[in-house]
């Protein structure tokens, strides 16, 4: 069984011009619950810059979806 490295990504939009950032990245074994626990703590940080959205998310590295 393959295990996945899982990662805190920020991605924001302005207009409709959108990226996304890796921030943290969590290895096996447990790499998604230690992920999750991350985002709790990264979605309390407040916005910086005039961003039309800002959103922390949790996936597998390199995924293109969640």
């Amino acid at each position: 069984m393959t295990q996945l490295l899982w990662a805190v990504y920020l991605e924001v939009c302005l207009g409709s011009s959108c990226t996304a950032q890796e921030v943290q990245r969590f290895d096996p074994p447990q790499a998604e619950i230690k992920c999750a626990e991350m985002l709790e703590a990264y979605t309390k940080v407040p916005a910086d810059g005039q961003w039309d959205s800002v959103e922390w998310v949790c996936k597998p590295l390199h995924s293109e979806g969640v």
